[in-house]
């Protein structure tokens, strides 16, 4: 059975093999052409719970106890190891662009460099020191398997926000935008539904709202866009952005929450002005006019000035 090369740096990863770190998008792995199916209608790639403990052993020289997540296009593991360290291994479907995984591990990597104490997961490395490998799945298809570390905590989904939450959230979003100053990928331009500049472009779906109020309220919306919103947004300062800053995504310390402890899920990554991805933060982590600007003032001052 093969061992990590490096044995001292995965012990002291706490028996994971070493990270994978750089801010040279160069360095992030092979983005090969992805499947011309439409992602989300394709299956998980339907990896078994002994498969994907044969994967972790071959391809990152781990073992321990695996349980199986939910997800509905990836195929994703809990590993917990001997030592009590864990980690998520996470096999992608094979329509997903891989030039957008290479954007997401790239980002990862970056953020590992600049910011070491940020709250997101870390790559660790393959057996043959890259920050993925490539798997045959059940059906014959390719995909992406990667190995990340784990954010232990409770969701925010599932917690009771206590008096501070937010304002820490609103500082913590404000410190990833720092973090991602700088970076960029090839993948950061690609067209993305649920980036807020891409608005206009739901004007065809329209015809699908049986409702005749509610869809001539989304109109009258999407008039306003159109007119006062989308002109402004070329202006505004821009960069690689989370963009899904959700309670979903969001680790906090406890049922009753005080702070937050992580930040998960760079699947929505995309280049885009830092105000679109502060109002996806806002409109799901926050209601009420007055606390929606206290919180925007709260990443303001967190983010850099130029």
């Amino acid at each position: 059975m093969q061992i990590p090369s490096d044995l001292s740096a995965s012990l002291a990863h706490g028996g994971l093999p070493p990270f994978r770190m750089t801010t040279d998008p160069a360095l992030a792995p092979d983005a090969r052409a992805a499947d011309a199916n439409l992602l989300l209608s394709q299956d998980p790639p339907g990896i078994s719970l002994s498969e994907a403990e044969e994967i972790a052993l071959r391809t990152f020289g781990i073992a321990g106890q695996f349980r199986s997540l939910s997800s509905e296009r990836d195929s994703n593991f809990h590993i917990r190891l001997a030592c009590g360290t864990q980690a998520l291994l996470k096999i992608t479907n094979a329509s997903e662009d891989r030039s957008v995984t290479a954007m997401q591990t790239a980002a990862l990597m970056h953020l590992a460099v600049i910011d070491p104490d940020l709250p997101v997961q870390r790559i660790c490395q393959t057996l043959n020191g890259e920050a993925w490998d490539i798997i045959t799945g059940p059906s014959g298809q390719q995909h992406i398997v990667r190995l990340l570390t784990w954010l232990d905590g409770t969701m925010l989904h599932a917690a009771t926000p206590g008096p501070d939450l937010h304002h820490r959230i609103g500082a913590l979003l404000g410190r990833l935008s720092k973090g991602m100053r700088g970076f960029f990928h090839p993948a950061a331009g690609h067209v993305l539904q649920w980036d807020i500049k891409q608005a206009a472009s739901l004007r065809p779906m329209l015809s699908a709202v049986s409702d005749t109020g509610l869809r001539d309220r989304l109109c009258a919306h999407l008039d306003r866009f159109e007119a006062g919103i989308a002109p402004r947004l070329p202006h505004l300062r821009a960069w690689v952005v989370h963009n899904d800053f959700n309670p979903h995504n969001l680790v906090v310390d406890a049922v009753e929450a005080s702070a937050p402890t992580g930040i998960i899920d760079f699947g929505d990554m995309v280049h885009t002005p830092l105000a679109c991805d502060l109002a996806v933060a806002c409109s799901y982590n926050i209601t009420g006019v007055l606390r929606r600007l206290r919180w925007s003032r709260i990443w303001l001052r967190a983010m850099p000035r130029f």
